[in-house]
């Protein structure tokens, strides 16, 4: 088993609820579904922040503390250019904090939903391909 191989479940079942949820971002669809969007939402919720919380404190400083610079210093990069989104997640779902602002404001929360998924796919697909990979290949001195 690869040291990255949760993460990378992880990322699937992310992957997996944005796809449900992207089946009914639509005007017509939540007008119908929007409590099952709220329930998707908070699942997808619950399941980024333990995954952006375990990278944070395990994958994240191990790779910083790397003796080697240039696994440090594309850790970094990494973590600087992704840090943010755990901070964007959150205010975007105190947005949308039931399915009543969701059917009241539903073309808002289907723009919003496509940046964050937007954002997410990215995350995810660097992370697979590139950290995950860095990290897989690296050897540690513990």
């Amino acid at each position: 088993m690869g040291r990255t191989d949760n993460f990378r479940r992880q990322h699937a079942d992310i992957v997996e609820i944005v796809g449900k949820m992207t089946d009914i971002l639509t005007l017509a669809a939540l007008t119908e579904y929007a409590a099952a969007m709220c329930s998707l939402l908070s699942e997808l919720s619950g399941k980024l922040k333990v995954h952006l919380t375990i990278e944070d404190e395990v994958l994240y400083p191990a790779l910083q503390k790397h003796e080697d610079e240039s696994v440090r210093k594309t850790a970094q990069q990494f973590f600087d250019e992704m840090g943010g989104l755990k901070k964007v997640f959150t205010q975007y779902v105190e947005h949308w904090p039931n399915a009543e602002a969701i059917q009241k404001n539903a073309e808002d929360f289907i723009n919003e939903t496509k940046e964050i998924f937007a954002a997410l796919a990215n995350r995810v697909k660097r992370e697979d391909n590139e950290l995950y990979e860095l990290y897989d290949k690296s050897l540690f001195t513990e």
